[in-house]
């Protein structure tokens, strides 16, 4: 638990210490209320050239930001479909979010420019990369790769679970409704489900919602994707803070 307090300091104090030097990037007083209450940014940026493996790979992004950011992924300026699950309200005063694209296998129509878009409020940040197969490349006499002709984009399916995107951290007003997200991926129909820090199963389905934070709801909670093909888990934290 010590690892997620300290990192709540740590983007407490960011968001803070960002929000503060925004008036030199031209945010007006006025603003000034609502810049604190919209503020996103990438953690981890992607490298600019990703080489696809055979055996498999994935593509990972991180955001922080206040309120807690969505994030979606685009290939060559279009959207990624993914089961999806619609956030109509924020999850959160801040917190952090991460999502991953996994690729089981490669094809040539994987080939191309893939980005990481990351919303809180009317903010947003990105980070993007070349995902490259040497299959699908040629190399001109200049030495400069460029891509042969690929096949039509489809989405990547598998059978095998995937959690796709999830709030690794939320902080939020305590008498206020905070909510964890856990979207998830396969072919074949699973069951999501949350339990609390003990081990006690507390909801079901892709989002868990606390009505009403208190400081007891502090701790961790997991979230487990299970089909017949297997299960995944991703670990998450929850933070009242002092209204």
């Amino acid at each position: 638990m010590g690892q997620y307090l300290l990192f709540a300091v740590v983007l407490l104090h960011s968001t803070v210490n960002v929000l503060v030097e925004g008036g030199s990037n031209g945010v007006s007083a006025e603003d000034e209320k609502y810049e604190f209450a919209s503020k996103v940014w990438i953690v981890n940026k992607l490298p600019k050239f990703t080489e696809a493996k055979k055996e498999g790979f994935a593509l990972s992004c991180t955001a922080a930001g206040s309120p807690v950011p969505t994030i979606q992924w685009y290939k060559d300026d279009l959207p990624l479909l993914q089961n999806g699950v619609e956030i109509h309200e924020p999850m959160g005063q801040m917190g952090e979010i991460k999502s991953e694209i996994v690729f089981p296998s490669i094809s040539r129509a994987q080939s191309g420019v893939y980005r990481c878009v990351a919303v809180s409020g009317n903010r947003e940040d990105h980070t993007e990369t070349l995902v490259y197969d040497f299959q699908g490349y040629r190399r001109h006499n200049q030495g400069i790769f460029s891509f042969m002709p690929h096949l039509q984009y489809s989405p990547n399916h598998s059978t095998e679970p995937t959690i796709v995107t999830w709030t690794s951290l939320v902080m939020g007003d305590q008498g206020r409704p905070v909510k964890l997200l856990c979207d998830v991926q396969s072919d074949i129909k699973g069951n999501v489900k949350w339990e609390d820090g003990n081990g006690n199963e507390i909801s079901q389905g892709p989002t868990l919602l606390i009505p009403d934070l208190k400081w007891e709801n502090m701790g961790g909670y997991t979230c487990t994707y299970s089909t017949t093909e297997g299960k995944r888990e991703k670990s998450m934290f929850v933070y009242p803070l002092l209204p």
